[in-house]
C-alpha cells in the first residue's frame, strides 16, 4: 500500500500540468493523513510514555501529534457532521489529560512556573490547535458535564500558563501565544479569565498586526504568517489584509519559491522542511486578492509535499486551513516575474536571479539582509531575555551577502547551511555562523599557513599548519554588520547586482558583485574589500558542497546529491573556478553542515593592509552537464589587462565568434576629486582601461560578435564608454552653479544611470 501511494504521488508530480489543487484534493489529503495517524495513535502514546518527558525550554513535553490529530478530527466533524470524528477527538483530549501524570515529580518541582501545578499543555507551539480542537466539537452533544468540566480546566489552565512567559515582539512565538489567548476567549466566553485572555491577545498581537516581522527565517516566517491569518480570521475583521504589509509579504514569499517547489530556506530553516504552512497562506491570498499567482504558489508547494510523501497529521491540521480558504473559482496564473529584487533594499534585502518558474529553470538567491533598523524594541527585548547571541535578530543567520541557493536544470548546486544541531546552536555556532555560508569571511590577524621551510627545527617541521576553519572559527556569535544595495540591473544578455556589507568594528566594507551571464548560464561573483583600518587581516571566500569530483589549478568540480535526508541529485554539477590567484591560496576542508558531511572550498589570503587598500576575489560559478569536460569551460575565461588594477578588474569569456568583456570598478571612491566642487568627479578622474575598453563605469558588459560585426553593450553609472578608440556613449556637458567653495559656475558632466545598445561595427562607408 505504501508503494502504491508513492507511485500515485510521483505520477501526480510528473504530470503536473494535469494537476490543480482544489478543495477536494486538500480534503482527501486530510482524511488520509487522519486515518493513518488514528491507526498509529495508541502505539504513539505508548512510545511516548517510554521516552524522556522533559524539555529544557518548557519542562513537561507531551507529544504534539495527538493534538494536531484532534484538531484535524474536529475540522472534519465540523465540515461533515460525522460524529465519529468528534468521538475520536474527544477521546484524544480525554487521554491527553492523563499524560502529565507520567511527568516525574522531581522535574515538576524544579520549575518555578509549575508551582500551581503542571499544565496539560505547556508548549505554546501547538496550544492553539489544542484550543481549536475543543472549539470545533464543544457543541457536538457528545461531551458529558463531568468531562466538559475536566477539559475546560485542562485547556484553560494551559492558556493561563502563558502568563508565566508572555513573550512579546514581532515574531512567530508571540503570535502563537496571542492566538491561543484569542481562541480561548472564544471557546470559553463565560470563563472568569476570558476577558483577561482577550486583553492579553490584544497586547501580544499589537506588534504584529499590520507591522513588519522581526525574523529572517523561512521556517518561522511561515509559522508567523499562517498563525497571524488564523488570528485575523477569528478576530472578525479581515479588512486589515488590505494594508500594504500583508500584500508585501505575499509577494515576498511568492518570489522566494524555488524551482524545487519550496520556499528557499533562509536563516533558521532546514531544506525542504516546514514550508507547508505557506500553502494555506497562499490560498488565503488567492481568494482575498483574487490573484491566480498565489494559487499557483499554493499548488506548487502542495505538489512538492505530495511528491515527498509527507503524510503527517500536523500537515493535515495545516491543510485544513488551506481547504477553508481555498476558492476553486480562482484560476492558476503562472507568475511572469524573473530576476528581481525581493522586494526592495529596506525590509526584504534579497535578490533573485531567475530564468523562469518551471522545475528546470535557473534560480539563484542572494540574501543581504542585516538586522535592520526596524523592530528595535523586539530585538533588544529578545537579546536581553533569552540566549540568542548566535542569531541575527531574530532567528537569522550570519548570511549577509551570502548565496543561499543555486539551482538549474533540476539540480541543486549550492544550498543553505541549515538551522542548528544543538541548543542554542551547535559547535562553532552551527549552522548559523558566517563560515557556514557561501560568502566572504574577514578576520583580523594573520593566519600561519606556510609549509615548513628548511630552517625550522625538526620538531617544528612536524607541526601541522593552521587550517583556515581553525583560524576563523569562534563561538559562532553573531557579528554585527550593516548592509546596503548599491545596484541591481537586468539587461537582455546580462544581469548585475552589487551589495555592500560593512563591519565597522573590524574595519572594512565588502561589496559582493554578482553578474549573471545569461547566454552561458554562468555566474561571476566578485568580492571586493576595502579596508578602513590599518592592520593584519585574513580573508577567505567560502563555497560549500557535498562532493568534490575533480580539482586542479584553481578549480573544483562539485556536486550535491543529498541535503539532509532528501536526495536531490540531478544531471548537472557546479564548477567553482578562481581565475585570479596572486598571493592567494585555494584549498578545501571537511566539515559537518546541514546534518551531513560536506566540504568547504575556499580561496584565502593573509596580509597587512593599510586604510583604503583594496583586496578582491573572483569566483566563476559554472553549472554544467556532468559529462561535459571541465577544460573546455575553463579555457574560455581570460583576465583582461587593466591599467588601474586593482581599482578595477576585467574578465573576458571567449565563445566561438563571440568575446564577452566584463569590466568592474572595485573602488568606487578613487574617482572623487580632491576639490569640494560639484560634480565631484569627471571622466578623467574615474576612467579605467580594460584591454580595448576605456570607461569610468561601475559596471560594463560588452559582447563583440565577429561573425555579425556587432557589439552589444550594457553599462551603468558612467560618463563615457569607449571601445577600440571609438566613443560608444557619452554624457553631455552642463553648467553647475551653487558651488560650495563660493566659486563661479562650472561646466561638468553628470553620470548616466545606464545604457544598453547593439552597435554595428561596420560603418556605412565600408
Amino acid at each position: 500500500m505504501k508503494y502504491l501511494k508513492q507511485l500515485f504521488f510521483l505520477t501526480l508530480f510528473l504530470f503536473s500540468n494535469l494537476f490543480s489543487a482544489v478543495k477536494k484534493d486538500y480534503l482527501d489529503f486530510i482524511k488520509n493523513a487522519v486515518e493513518n495517524s488514528w491507526r498509529n495513535y495508541p502505539a504513539l502514546i505508548e512510545q511516548w510514555k517510554g521516552t524522556v518527558k522533559h524539555y529544557v525550554l518548557w519542562g513537561y513535553n507531551p507529544p504534539g501529534e495527538p493534538i494536531y490529530l484532534a484538531d484535524a478530527l474536529g475540522f472534519l466533524y465540523k465540515l461533515t457532521g460525522d460524529k465519529n470524528y468528534a468521538l475520536r477527538a474527544i477521546k484524544i483530549l480525554q487521554d491527553y489529560s492523563e499524560l502529565k501524570n507520567f511527568y516525574p515529580k522531581e522535574f515538576a518541582e524544579s520549575r518555578v512556573e509549575y508551582s500551581e501545578g503542571v499544565p496539560t499543555l505547556p508548549n505554546f507551539f501547538f496550544l492553539f490547535p489544542y484550543v481549536r480542537a475543543y472549539l470545533n466539537i464543544k457543541n457536538s452533544g457528545l461531551i458529558n458535564e463531568e468531562l466538559k468540566r475536566k477539559l475546560i480546566a485542562d485547556i484553560s489552565g494551559s492558556i493561563d500558563h502563558i502568563s508565566y512567559f508572555p513573550e512579546w515582539g514581532a515574531h512567530n512565538r508571540t503570535v502563537l501565544r496571542a492566538l491561543a489567548y484569542l481562541l480561548g476567549s472564544i471557546a470559553f466566553p463565560d470563563h472568569p479569565s476570558a476577558s483577561i485572555w482577550r486583553n492579553q491577545a490584544n497586547v501580544l498581537i499589537y506588534d504584529n498586526l499590520g507591522k513588519w516581522e522581526a525574523e529572517d527565517a523561512t521556517l518561522y516566517n511561515g509559522v508567523w504568517l499562517h498563525t497571524l491569518l488564523i488570528y485575523i480570521e477569528n478576530s472578525g475583521d479581515e479588512n486589515i489584509l488590505k494594508e500594504h504589509t500583508f500584500r508585501y509579504y505575499f509577494e515576498y514569499y511568492l518570489n522566494l519559491i524555488t524551482p524545487f517547489g519550496t520556499i528557499a530556506d533562509i536563516g533558521d530553516a532546514n531544506f525542504n522542511s516546514a514550508f507547508e504552512r505557506f500553502i494555506p497562506c497562499f490560498e488565503k491570498a488567492a481568494s482575498f486578492y483574487k490573484d491566480g499567482r498565489y494559487k499557483y504558489a499554493a499548488e506548487k508547494i502542495f505538489k512538492r509535499m505530495l511528491y515527498d510523501n509527507k503524510m503527517s497529521v500536523d500537515l493535515a491540521s495545516i491543510i485544513s486551513d488551506a481547504y477553508r480558504w481555498c476558492d476553486d473559482k480562482i484560476k492558476i496564473v503562472t507568475p511572469t516575474e524573473k530576476s528581481r529584487e525581493v522586494l526592495e533594499d529596506i525590509i526584504g534585502k534579497k535578490i533573485v536571479f531567475r530564468t523562469g518558474w518551471d522545475s528546470l529553470s535557473t534560480y539563484l538567491l542572494l540574501n543581504y539582509r542585516d538586522e535592520g533598523d526596524g523592530n528595535y524594541l523586539t530585538r533588544h527585548y529578545l537579546r536581553t531575555t533569552i540566549p540568542v547571541e548566535e542569531e541575527k535578530m531574530h532567528h537569522g543567520s550570519s548570511d549577509e551577502n551570502a548565496i543561499t541557493f543555486l539551482m538549474t536544470r533540476g539540480s541543486i548546486l549550492l544550498h543553505h547551511a541549515g538551522y542548528r544541531d544543538a541548543l542554542p546552536s551547535g559547535m562553532y555556532g552551527a549552522f548559523r555562523a558566517d563560515y557556514f555560508h557561501n560568502r566572504l569571511v574577514v578576520r583580523k590577524n594573520k593566519r600561519e599557513a606556510r609549509s615548513s621551510p628548511i630552517y625550522l627545527t625538526p620538531t617544528a617541521k612536524n607541526l601541522k599548519k593552521q587550517s583556515l576553519l581553525e583560524f576563523i572559527r569562534n563561538s559562532g556569535n553573531y557579528r554585527e554588520s550593516k548592509t546596503y544595495k548599491i545596484d541591481f540591473l537586468t539587461f537582455k544578455e546580462v544581469e548585475y547586482s552589487r551589495t555592500r556589507l560593512t563591519e565597522e568594528k573590524i574595519g572594512y566594507f565588502w561589496d559582493r558583485i554578482i553578474v549573471f551571464l545569461k547566454k552561458f548560464n554562468w555566474f561571476v561573483v566578485v568580492d571586493a574589500v576595502k579596508f578602513t583600518q590599518t592592520d593584519y587581516y585574513t580573508l577567505a571566500v567560502i563555497w560549500h558542497t557535498q562532493k568534490i569530483l575533480q580539482k586542479g589549478n584553481g578549480f573544483y568540480d562539485t556536486r550535491i546529491d543529498s541535503i539532509g535526508r532528501y536526495n536531490v541529485g540531478g544531471d548537472y554539477n557546479l564548477l567553482i573556478y578562481f581565475p585570479e590567484s596572486y598571493a592567494k591560496q585555494d584549498s578545501f576542508e571537511g566539515e559537518f553542515r546541514h546534518f551531513q558531511d560536506e566540504f568547504a572550498i575556499y580561496q584565502t589570503i593573509s596580509s597587512h593592509y593599510k586604510t583604503n587598500d583594496v583586496e578582491f576575489f573572483i569566483t566563476f560559478l559554472i553549472p554544467h552537464h556532468k559529462d561535459e569536460k571541465i577544460d573546455n569551460l575553463i579555457k574560455k575565461i581570460k583576465l583582461l589587462n587593466v591599467d588601474k588594477f586593482p581599482q578595477g578588474i576585467g574578465l573576458g569569456v571567449e565563445n566561438g565568434d563571440e568575446k564577452v568583456y566584463l569590466c568592474l570598478k572595485l573602488d568606487l571612491d578613487f574617482e572623487i576629486l580632491r576639490e569640494n566642487i560639484r560634480p565631484r568627479y569627471n571622466f578623467e578622474s574615474g576612467k579605467i582601461k580594460y584591454d580595448k575598453i576605456e570607461t569610468d563605469a561601475y559596471f560594463a558588459y560588452l559582447n563583440e560578435n565577429n561573425k555579425e560585426s556587432s557589439l552589444y553593450c550594457a553599462v551603468s553609472n558612467f560618463i563615457g564608454l569607449n571601445f577600440g578608440g571609438k566613443t560608444l556613449a557619452k554624457a553631455k556637458p552642463y553648467t553647475f552653479g551653487l558651488q560650495l567653495d563660493g566659486g563661479p559656475d562650472r561646466v561638468g558632466y553628470t553620470k548616466l544611470r545606464f545604457f544598453e545598445d547593439k552597435i554595428n561595427l561596420v560603418s556605412k562607408n565600408d
